[in-house]
């Protein structure tokens, strides 16, 4: 049975409409896929630049911190606020020192705080650790 060219139109007519819904249909699909894509790696480049900005902040702290050591004592109840030099201006640093007097009074307590601002958000390192008094 030949196919005539009003069977060839009609199908061509009904075929239209699906086409179209096809296409939306690819775009819709294309677009979200897409925008996962660009979600994922957004968090993945601020999670690089949190790590980055976290592993600069301990080889500071520790650094500062080697510093202090070095001297091998610290005086009790030293509170020390600074602003390590460029290029990582934006970390700064708290160093305190307190008495522990309920294990032995030649003891200190020593904490040094880096914080920096990654994004909207403050951050904050705690390393601490413990020195004696200078002998008098």
């Amino acid at each position: 049975m030949p196919i005539s060219l009003h069977d060839i139109k009609s199908a061509l007519k009904s075929r239209k409409g699906s086409l179209l819904l096809e296409a939306l249909l690819s775009i819709t699909i294309l677009s979200v896929s897409l925008s996962l894509i660009i979600r994922s790696m957004t968090a993945s480049m601020r999670a690089t630049v949190y790590g980055a900005d976290f592993n600069t902040a301990i080889f500071l702290a520790e650094n500062e911190l080697t510093l202090v050591l070095a001297e091998g004592f610290i005086e009790s109840d030293v509170s020390k606020r600074a602003t390590f030099k460029r290029p990582n201006q934006k970390f700064k640093y708290h160093l305190r020192t307190k008495p522990m007097d309920d294990v032995s009074e030649n003891i200190n307590k020593v904490e040094l705080t880096t914080q920096w601002v990654s994004g909207k958000k403050d951050k904050n390192l705690l390393l601490e650790t413990y020195m004696l008094n200078p002998v008098e």
